[in-house]
């Protein structure tokens, strides 16, 4: 059966990021004729659906807490649902995914009515080749964490794009230097479509200086750059250990400690493991 032919219909609309004239006629026409809008937050949305004169005959929160019997409730609601997001395109770094799963299940047409997207937006301007591209959507507040995953996800060679709030944009540069050196080319771009919407390029070291003299407001989009892996001499292995090591020193454990459990799951020597996890602790201070 055709998408439109089902009697029950999801429709995953995109809105505006910013600017409010990106929103499509069709995200109108669809949030007009629902029969019931899920959103992040209400009072946020009907702001928005206020502006373009939508009345929305039903309107109810979903967030990444709601119990799968809420959820299922919702699908009982109505043949006609909207879901929104309070920017951008849901799903991306936005809740819903478990009531996306939920409505495929229960017998709906998932719909996308597609538009604004903050990735792509940035990768659409971005200075440099950015194809493949990773998307990490925000990575850990922990910096172990978040080290760790640079370390994995840059031995891919894809260009890696991520969201940051401006209290840990400077933290996450200071960690892609560590991960990438000083020279790698990044981007970075903040509100995105909006009246104070700027960008930064060129070698993190560069963007990062420029951006710790300046004031940090607004949302912030990362595009690392990608690389040739296997020109650039990277072993697999060592990345795997390095994301290891990371993770436990996070946890602070004595550096004869995390020599013993690194040894024992990996071919290294203990002289390398003990030298890379002195160089990982250095990057660290």
């Amino acid at each position: 059966m055709k998408s439109n032919d089902f009697p029950k219909r999801l429709f995953v609309v995109a809105t505006p990021i910013g600017n409010l004239s990106d929103m499509t006629k069709r995200a109108i026409d669809t949030l007009t004729a629902a029969d019931l809008v899920l959103c992040e937050n209400t009072a946020h949305s009907l702001k928005l659906l206020n502006y373009f004169a939508i009345r929305p005959k039903k309107i109810k929160k979903l967030t990444d807490h709601e119990s799968p019997s809420v959820m299922q409730g919702y699908l009982q609601m109505a043949d006609t649902i909207a879901l929104i997001s309070d920017a951008g395109t849901p799903l991306v770094s936005d809740p819903g995914q478990q009531f996306i799963a939920l409505a495929h299940q229960s017998g709906f047409a998932v719909m996308a009515v597609p538009g604004p997207s903050a990735v792509i937006a940035a990768i659409s301007m971005c200075p440099f080749a950015a194809m493949p591209f990773t998307f990490l959507g925000f990575l850990s507040r922990k910096q172990g964490e978040r080290m760790a995953d640079l370390v994995s996800q840059f031995a891919t060679g894809h260009a890696l794009v991520c969201y940051e709030s401006p209290r840990r944009l400077l933290a996450l540069l200071a960690d892609m230097q560590a991960v990438c050196g000083d020279n790698h080319p990044v981007f970075v771009v903040k509100e995105l479509t909006k009246r104070f919407e700027t960008s930064w390029h060129g070698a993190l070291a560069d963007v990062s200086a420029q951006l710790a003299s300046d004031t940090l407001q607004g949302e912030f989009v990362v595009v690392l750059a990608g690389h040739n892996a296997k020109a650039s001499g990277i072993d697999a292995e060592e990345v795997q250990v390095s994301a290891l090591v990371d993770q436990l020193l996070a946890e602070a454990l004595p550096v004869q400690v995390i020599k013993r459990i690194v040894a024992g799951v990996t071919d290294l020597r203990k002289n390398a493991v003990y030298q890379l996890i002195l160089q990982r602790q250095a990057l660290r201070e």
